[in-house]
């Protein structure tokens, strides 16, 4: 197996040391681990490495195919050159502005994409593309947002070959052949009762009433007296109308952005005389998208000031004239809690806080993920063999250990092997398709008197004979599951 190596325009060279790093996009919402593809090679120093920097290096591996990366550090000894790079989804390590979107699950994320200038080869699989997407808007780094999206709609990304795609997890298991070592770990330190998230219903709204009598009312702003403050909005905007003045808003006025003035001696002030003097309020919507910064201007006539933003309900009760429409989707927040295990401490292993949670059942249904993780010990494994596979295939793919599955969460390649290091990750389905044919009643006389966290270890175990170790990565379709009475290994 060969893996040649070309710097920009410069010839290709075989190269003398290199490891590809790829970790795979989370499924647990309270794991958030996952980086993108690095790549360390040498190559002849003799070629002017200093001037790599920055270019294109294209890796071809005989093997598992080619993609190119970004030189982002070089360093030499006269011999040989060492070359860091990074692939082209490293653009997504940046801080954006993300305005609310409403559509699918391709158009959004081809939407973050494109924040960083990633507009091209691009594949979204169809099976997943037309999943419907209502998501705020937010600031914050684009990588660390894609994989709270990929967790909350249970996706993955990767870049294969020269394309980033988005596709369904577990697409792939890996077969090892010549392991060269192998450990596992099972770790019961982070059990807990419950674990929570913080999710947001939301719905597409347009030019519906963001700001409203809610407000406190501006008073005592002076002539040409410059008033700033923030708003904090139960919405996600990606527009706003700006505030008029009007000679007068009403206390249930919600279907314009206005405003009206009344002056020291509580008289209204005419919305032409106030911005004739130059009075005015303007807003503009906060990076986060869910907060307004508000500037107010008094009229520069003194004789008038100071002036209030303030209206009287028939109660006598004072209430603020600012209204303002915008369109985004209104975003509420709540806290859903899902029971984890009988520990007796700590009471919650984890909080998630994901934006793209839309409901409880949303929530409940991806908060199972980390419930799994501290409703029972964790297992991990970890090892090196001969792996065949693409490169973003390898990362995210599955492998079969003592009766179990388990998703890889990391894996570094060189020519000749690959070290991997994977969570357990058995599905219901999994277990279905062991157990197919068999009622809740056959099942519970076959595991009668065996506790749970037992079953929980091999859950794919077969349902005769002794509960002997398969050979490493034996796919379960391959295995024989004859009909009995008696537990397994009885």
């Amino acid at each position: 197996m060969g893996v040649d190596i070309r710097v920009g325009d410069s010839p290709k060279w075989s190269a003398s040391s290199i490891s590809v790093t790829e970790d795979a996009t989370p499924l647990d919402p309270s794991e958030p681990f996952g980086g993108v593809r690095s790549v360390t090679l040498e190559v002849p120093e003799a070629v002017d490495a200093k001037s790599m920097m920055r270019q294109t290096v294209t890796v071809t591996d005989s093997a598992r195919g080619t993609f190119s990366a970004v030189v982002t550090a070089v360093s030499g000894d006269r011999v040989n050159a060492k070359i860091d790079a990074h692939s082209r989804m490293s653009a997504l390590v940046a801080d954006r502005t993300a305005a609310p979107q409403v559509g699918t699950l391709e158009s959004v994320f081809l939407y973050y994409f494109g924040l960083v200038g990633i507009t091209t080869d691009i594949l979204i699989d169809p099976d997943v593309a037309d999943v419907p997407v209502i998501a705020p808007g937010w600031f914050g780094n684009v990588w660390e947002y894609v994989k709270k999206l990929c967790v909350a709609y249970q996706v993955e990304v990767s870049e294969v070959g020269t394309e980033i795609v988005v596709r369904a997890p577990r697409a792939f298991t890996l077969a090892r052949e010549r392991e060269v070592s192998f450990a596992w770990a099972l770790d019961e330190s982070e059990l807990a009762q419950t674990v929570e998230a913080w999710f947001y219903p939301v719905a597409e709204i347009t030019d519906a009433l963001v700001v409203g009598n809610e407000l406190s009312p501006v008073s005592n702003l002076g002539a040409g007296e410059l008033h700033e403050f923030d708003v904090t909005l139960s919405a996600s905007l990606s527009s706003v109308v700006q505030p008029v003045a009007a000679d007068s808003v009403s206390f249930d006025e919600t279907a314009a952005s206005v405003y009206a003035v009344v002056d020291q001696y509580d008289v209204p002030v005419p919305a032409a005389e106030w911005v004739a003097g130059g009075g005015r309020v303007t807003v503009e919507i906060s990076e986060d998208t869910r907060s307004l910064h508000v500037t107010v201007v008094g009229s520069q006539d003194r004789i008038r000031a100071p002036y209030r933003l303030t209206g009287y309900a028939l109660s006598g009760y004072e209430y603020s004239t600012i209204r303002v429409i915008g369109t985004g989707v209104s975003l509420g927040r709540e806290l859903y809690t899902l029971p984890a295990s009988s520990s007796a401490a700590p009471e919650v292993g984890a909080t998630v806080d994901n934006p793209f949670l839309g409901s409880w059942g949303h929530a409940h249904t991806v908060l199972r993920n980390a419930a799994a993780t501290h409703g029972a010990g964790v297992i991990r494994i970890n090892g090196a063999a001969g792996f065949a596979g693409e490169f973003g295939n390898l990362a995210g793919s599955r492998l079969l250990e003592d009766y179990a599955y388990y998703r890889v969460r990391s894996v570094s390649v060189s020519p000749s092997e690959v070290s991997y290091a994977a969570e357990a990750d058995t599905t219901h389905a999994d277990v279905d398709a062991v157990w197919d044919g068999y009622t809740v009643e056959e099942w519970d006389a076959l595991w009668a008197d065996r506790p749970i966290p037992e079953f929980d270890l091999r859950p794919l175990t077969p349902l005769s004979g002794d509960v002997v170790t398969p050979p490493a990565g034996l796919y379960p379709g391959s295995l024989t599951y004859p009909s009995s009475t008696t537990f397994p290994g009885a």
